[in-house]
């Protein structure tokens, strides 16, 4: 399988440059119809045919749905609770694969400290499980994760709480000017940032029916019970995977 790129239908991209304040801010990465910066093209066939190491954890969403707590909630269980090594940046410890793509269109030097992000995922070392965020859809992650199987971990939100949270985010760091229903109508159309949702949702919750390797995790069971939902995270032995003889600290 090969990516394809384009650029989406016009009256959609005149409306996203419009938002964005840039020309041909995204394009349209196919299979999934996923929109993102031009950037992408320089890393697409890099992550679909990234070595996949058994003792990976990925940790999987759609943006704005919980995956930045669900990241550290993930790595300090597997790293039996080390508070200290967890004050160092997520951003290395848990990359976001496709984050030289998502800013691409951003301007500054300081993108240049925080290398490419590819090359951060391959460069981690062996010997220690690789902790990997990504918001990309099933069809653009890594062909591998089919025959390797490592730990996925994926987290929803409901879609209308999250579109809320995800124009401002999109305000806040990505310059997006125009109107909550401006935003809100390219992402009912699938065509906000990252593409259509549903799509998203239903590739791993299929995968997560069909593969024990796969855990769903909804954010609102997690901001109603934390603690209880730690529960079915230790169930799924990510940790005694890298701790087979040890006993997981309480969580208080």
């Amino acid at each position: 399988m090969h990516i394809k790129y384009g650029r989406p239908e016009p009256v959609f991209a005149h409306k996203l440059d419009a938002i964005f304040k840039r020309k041909d801010c995204l394009i349209e990465v196919n299979p999934g119809c996923v929109l993102l910066p031009p950037k992408y093209q320089d890393i697409g066939e890099r992550i679909l045919n990234l070595e996949v190491r058994p003792d990976d954890v990925w940790l999987v969403s759609f943006p704005r749905t919980g995956s930045t707590w669900t990241q550290e909630m993930v790595w300090c269980i597997c790293n039996d609770l080390d508070y200290e090594r967890a004050q160092q940046p997520g951003i290395f410890r848990t990359p976001l694969i496709e984050l030289t793509a998502v800013l691409g269109n951003e301007e500054g030097d300081w993108k240049e400290a925080l290398g490419n992000s590819v090359d951060l995922v391959e460069a981690m070392p062996r010997g220690q499980p690789r902790f990997i965020k990504t918001h990309l859809p099933l069809e653009l992650l890594p062909k591998q994760l089919a025959t390797v199987k490592p730990k996925i971990v994926y987290v929803a939100r409901n879609p209308k709480d999250m579109c809320v949270s995800y124009y401002h985010y999109c305000k806040l760091v990505h310059n997006l000017d125009g109107s909550f229903e401006d935003f809100c109508e390219l992402f009912l159309a699938n065509k906000a940032p990252y593409g259509p949702i549903w799509d998203h949702i239903l590739g791993f919750w299929k995968l997560h029916n069909e593969s024990d390797n796969v855990m769903f995790v909804k954010f609102e069971d997690m901001k109603k019970d934390f603690v209880g939902d730690l529960g079915p995270i230790q169930g799924f032995k990510i940790e005694t995977q890298f701790y087979p003889d040890k006993k997981l600290k309480k969580y208080d």
